[in-house]
């Protein structure tokens, strides 16, 4: 690793471009995008933060997924409103799958990390509803069919509880 100064104190070659310090790189454009929202989303609804360390507000939904190398999991909040089902898809592929969720009617992505203005590739996840079906899945009565892009993260919650 070229930032890493050897045993007689010579610098890799590569770190002639690193001052050290990680607040001289500036963050892509896509990612100050990203915090910008994921905070105004968390100040939108302080019960996420209110209820973050509590165990029985944390569920998964699917952590042992390894042929599809995808997880996914429950956030609930004060209100079931503040419920958000987080799928994680860490293949190279997109994938297709169907995850069980814990109540009925549509469920609105508010974040797709793979969105253009992330410095992804997708523009037509965010604001997009599933409705749930009456299909048993993950142990839930209830599943959604999500299609997550290749090394993307999709935020959803319930569009009314």
């Amino acid at each position: 690793f070229g930032g890493v100064a050897s045993a007689n104190g010579e610098v890799g070659a590569g770190a002639a471009a690193l001052d050290g310090s990680p607040r001289a790189l500036p963050l892509p454009e896509g990612v100050r995008n990203m915090v910008r929202e994921l905070t105004s989303l968390c100040r939108g609804t302080p019960s996420w933060a209110v209820c973050d360390h509590l165990r029985d507000k944390f569920q998964w939904i699917s952590c042992d997924d390894a042929q599809s190398r995808s997880i996914s999991f429950l956030r609930f909040g004060e209100r079931p409103a503040d419920t958000l089902l987080v799928a994680c898809n860490f293949s190279d592929e997109a994938k297709s799958l169907r995850l069980g969720c814990p109540s009925s009617g549509n469920w609105r992505v508010i974040l797709n990390s793979a969105d253009i203005r992330y410095g992804g590739e997708e523009n037509d996840e965010i604001d997009e509803l599933f409705a749930a079906e009456s299909k048993e899945c993950n142990s839930f009565p209830l599943s959604l069919r999500l299609n997550i892009p290749a090394y993307s993260v999709l935020v959803l919650t319930p569009e009314s509880a």
